[in-house]
């Protein structure tokens, strides 16, 4: 495992082009636009971002070991980020371990998190030595052992008692209580190399309490399976976990677009700022998401009295959300008559007022925002790199391609830019080639994490 100086200094090494970040978003943005001649949409990605957050799931988690979802985010450059840390990763398709193994880790690191795959995709993954795979039915067990491998391991995936979180996963995966005994002692007679449980409590999960229960269910199996001379050795948490805890990054928040003048231009996407860590160590609040930090108080003495009692035992989880960095997208919007032969000239560069985490922030602008209640908050269409902001529409040619209606927003003119300062987990994985659009994106880090600085 490498210090995040050496990191960096290893993807420059091979090749990777990192920027420096700035104090604000805003500012990296004017700077990569003063070192670029960058004419479309781009996203940024700050692995210093990526470094801080799973130092951050370290602390709060030290004795389980993240295996980071890579569906929330597969950029390459995370995923070699990450391997370079030391941490595990969750596969559930053999592209997506063929991606991560394109990263140099050892398949050893790799857990096949799918519940359900084919032959195929189960040879696949043995044939580059990626061995630990989960299941939940009998169909699905007896398809794994008709692959015989030395090094096999399996881990059964147990659906967790329902916890009325917005994204249950348990309808889908995971045996239900009911099945579990059985798929233990069908292990046990076929002599199958059963290693241990896991379960996904379920997306924004909004308690505490569903943890707790997941993992008393999870321990009472693993003792029932201790008594049938079943040892596990593995259990896996899951997902389930916020991505944001600190003030710095903002949670669920309405997107504003406000234009503050730059050279070139730069339209702020402003949003309230998140509640501080402080407010994670307040009592739970049950109509809103518990923050990472309450959930490891909730896990780490369950999860330590598991181990004390069975010191073999390893656990690692599924995180996404609390990894994947907070990709800002910047759209360069085109007016409908756009000249590309007479771009204006740029406008008179102003100061720019810092964005504040107690507060949204107050871009400097010459332009004053419409009004919801302004006509033309329902008409003003801005096309962002071949597509449309008003109304604010991505780049491809579907109507359904419809990012948010009637933002209140200023008028804007061409070669202004657009930037949002938070579009969270899955914003990447989600992108669409529809219309042969591929996405940029550009690499930063923070100063202090230059080989240079880093003491």
């Amino acid at each position: 495992m490498q210090r995040p100086a050496e990191v960096f200094a290893t993807l420059r090494k091979r090749g990777h082009e990192l920027f420096q970040s700035g104090l604000t978003s805003a500012a990296t943005l004017k700077n990569l636009l003063a070192q670029r001649p960058l004419r479309s949409s781009f996203a940024v990605c700050n692995l210093s971002t990526v470094v801080k957050r799973f130092q951050y799931w370290k602390e709060e988690m030290p004795i389980v070991h993240p295996h980071y979802a890579i569906k929330s985010n597969p950029d390459p450059l995370i995923l070699r980020t990450l391997a370079l840390l030391g941490a595990g990763f969750d596969c559930a398709s053999p592209g997506e371990i063929a991606d991560v193994l394109a990263a140099d880790v050892d398949p050893a690191r790799i857990i096949y998190a799918n519940p359900v795959k084919s032959h195929t995709a189960i040879q696949f993954a043995l044939d580059r030595n990626v061995t630990t795979f989960t299941f939940d039915c009998a169909v699905e067990l007896e398809k794994l052992l008709s692959h015989p491998h030395p090094n096999m391991r399996l881990v059964l995936r147990i659906a967790p008692s329902a916890t009325m979180n917005p994204w249950e996963l348990g309808f889908k995966f995971g045996a239900p209580a009911a099945d579990i005994q059985a798929l233990i002692d069908i292990c046990r007679d076929r002599k199958a190399p059963l290693v241990g449980l896991s379960f996904h409590v379920g997306s924004y999960c909004m308690t505490t309490a569903a943890f707790g229960t997941a993992v008393d269910l999870a321990r009472h199996w693993t003792e029932y399976a201790a008594q049938q001379g079943i040892v596990f050795d593995l259990i896996d948490i899951g997902g389930g976990f916020p991505g944001v805890d600190t003030t710095d990054e903002v949670v669920n928040a309405p997107h504003s677009p406000q234009l503050t003048r730059h050279l070139p231009t730069v339209t702020e996407t402003v949003a309230p700022a998140a509640q501080g860590a402080a407010a994670a160590a307040a009592p739970e609040d049950q109509s809103k998401r518990p923050s990472l930090r309450l959930i490891a108080s909730a896990l780490r003495p369950l999860l330590a009295d598991w181990q004390k009692a069975m010191p073999h035992i390893r656990f690692i989880s599924e995180p996404g959300r609390p990894v994947a960095p907070v990709v800002p997208i910047v759209p360069n919007p085109s007016l409908p008559d756009f000249d590309p032969l007479h771009p204006r000239d740029p406008p008179a560069m102003s100061p720019f007022e810092p964005m504040s985490d107690a507060k949204p922030a107050t871009p400097v602008t010459d332009q004053t925002p419409m009004e919801p209640e302004d006509p033309r908050c329902h008409t003003v269409r801005y096309y962002i790199g071949d597509g449309v902001y008003g109304t604010i529409f991505g780049p491809t040619c579907d109507s359904l391609d419809c990012i948010l209606r009637s933002t209140a927003c200023p008028l804007a003119e061409e070669g202004d830019w657009f930037y949002s300062t938070f579009f969270g987990a899955y914003t990447a994985a989600g992108v669409t080639h529809f219309n042969g659009i591929n996405p940029q994106v550009i690499y930063v880090i923070d100063p202090i994490h230059e080989p240079t600085t880093e003491k």
